[in-house]
């Protein structure tokens, strides 16, 4: 099964608290994406690390629910990293052509649903 990329409830809510200021939200979430990728092209794994929590945060809170769980799952493995405790370097090609992958279908039904709001 599939994991839905946009929980049509959640955003719904996310807009109706926003109202006009929706759109420009969601801009700085890809803003946000977009130096994400930055920095992991960079290899700043400290950067990379604060940005997929913040991202975490926010695409949740607008249902944007499989960039929420990618964002959790890569904020716990850069953690490791961090820390350490992961054996394993984290490979930035692989990471930007997924994360790419995601943020560009994220971004089309966002996008969508703001044109039909």
């Amino acid at each position: 099964m599939t994991e839905q990329i946009l929980d049509d409830t959640v955003f719904k809510k996310f807009s109706s608290i926003l109202k006009d200021r929706t759109s420009r939200h969601v801009g700085l979430l890809f803003d946000g994406c977009d130096a994400l990728l930055v920095e992991l092209g960079q290899g700043d794994v400290q950067a990379a690390h604060f940005s997929a929590h913040r991202l975490k945060s926010s695409s949740g809170q607008m249902g944007a629910v499989k960039l929420s769980s990618y964002m959790a799952r890569l904020e716990s493995d850069l953690d490791q990293q961090l820390q350490g405790d992961r054996n394993e370097v984290l490979q930035p090609s692989e990471l930007l052509n997924e994360l790419s992958a995601l943020i560009i279908d994220t971004r089309q039904v966002l996008n969508t649903v703001l044109v039909d709001k």
